[in-house]
C-alpha cells in the first residue's frame, strides 16, 4: 500500500511539472507570436489606407480589410492562449492603481459596439463606485470578457447590465443579461479553460472557451471570487468581487 502511494506522488509530481513546463513554455513565446502577426496587422492598415498611393483596385482594399480583421482575431485567440498560460505558470503580474471604471468600461465595450448592435441588444451601465484600487488592465479584460459573454449567451433584441457596486470590504463588478442560461452542470464547468456551453449559439459564435477562465484567474490574482447565477432560459449575472485595498494588502501580506 505505501508503494502505490509513493508511485502516485509521484506520478502527481510529474504531472504536475508536465504541466507547470507547458504553462511556461507557453508564456515565453508571447514576442515570438505576437511580433509576426502584429507586423501583418500594421502592413495590413497602410495598405488598406494607402499612405503611398493608391491600390489600383476596390477589391484590393476589400482583401486588406479581411486580412486585417482576421488579423486582430487571430492575435486575440492568441493573447488568450497565453494569459492563460502565464495564469496558470504564475507568470502574470498586477500593478494595483486607481482604477476609473467608467472609462474602463467605454474602452471594454468599443470592439463590442458592433456585435451589440448587430444583436440589437441594450446595454445599460449602473456604476455606484466610480473608482477601484486593482490592475487596469486586468479590470478592463474583466469587463471586456463578461460583456463578450453576455453577447453571445443573449438572443435578439436581449438586454444586459454592467454593474459595480460598493460593499463593507469589496467593490462587486456585475454583469447581468437575458439570455439562454446554463444548466448547473454547466455553471459548474464554465471557468474551466477552453469549455463551451451553450449549444449551437455559442458555436456560432467561435472564440476559444477562454473567457470567464481568464475573468476566474484575473480575480483570483486580486485575492477576489467569482459566482455565477443562472437558469436555463432566464438569464445569467456573473458577479466579480475585488477586495478594497485594505483587504487586498491584509490577503496578500497573510
Amino acid at each position: 500500500l505505501s508503494r502505490a502511494i509513493v508511485e502516485l506522488d509521484h506520478a502527481k509530481e510529474a504531472a504536475e511539472e508536465a504541466s507547470h513546463a507547458k504553462s511556461a513554455f507557453l508564456a515565453t513565446m508571447s514576442h515570438e507570436l505576437r511580433t509576426p502577426l502584429n507586423a501583418i496587422l500594421g502592413f495590413a492598415e497602410v495598405l488598406e489606407g494607402q499612405y503611398f498611393g493608391p491600390l489600383g483596385s476596390d477589391r484590393y482594399i476589400e482583401y486588406v480589410a479581411d486580412i486585417g480583421r482576421a488579423g486582430t482575431h487571430l492575435l486575440r485567440l492568441i493573447n488568450d492562449v497565453l494569459d492563460v498560460a502565464k495564469l496558470e505558470a504564475g507568470e502574470m503580474e498586477l500593478r494595483p492603481e486607481p482604477v476609473d471604471l467608467y472609462g474602463v468600461l467605454q474602452r471594454a465595450l468599443q470592439p463590442l459596439n458592433q456585435a451589440i448592435a448587430e444583436k440589437q441588444l441594450t446595454v445599460t451601465e449602473r456604476l455606484e463606485v466610480d473608482t477601484v484600487i486593482a490592475d487596469q488592465g486586468a479590470v478592463r479584460q474583466i469587463l471586456f470578457n463578461l460583456v463578450e459573454n453576455a453577447i453571445k449567451f443573449s438572443t435578439q433584441g436581449g438586454s444586459i447590465e454592467v454593474a459595480a457596486v460598493a460593499g463593507t470590504d469589496a467593490v462587486d463588478l456585475i454583469v447581468s443579461d437575458t439570455g439562454i442560461g446554463m444548466s448547473p452542470i454547466d455553471v459548474r464547468r464554465v471557468l474551466e479553460p477552453f469549455t463551451q456551453v451553450g449549444g449551437a449559439l455559442q458555436r456560432e459564435q467561435g472564440g476559444t472557451g477562454l473567457g470567464l477562465t481568464l475573468v476566474a484567474g484575473f480575480t483570483k490574482l486580486h485575492r477576489g471570487t467569482v459566482t455565477i447565477d443562472s437558469t436555463l432560459g432566464a438569464g445569467t449575472t456573473v458577479r466579480v468581487r475585488l477586495p478594497t485595498p485594505k483587504e487586498f494588502l491584509d490577503t496578500a501580506e497573510g
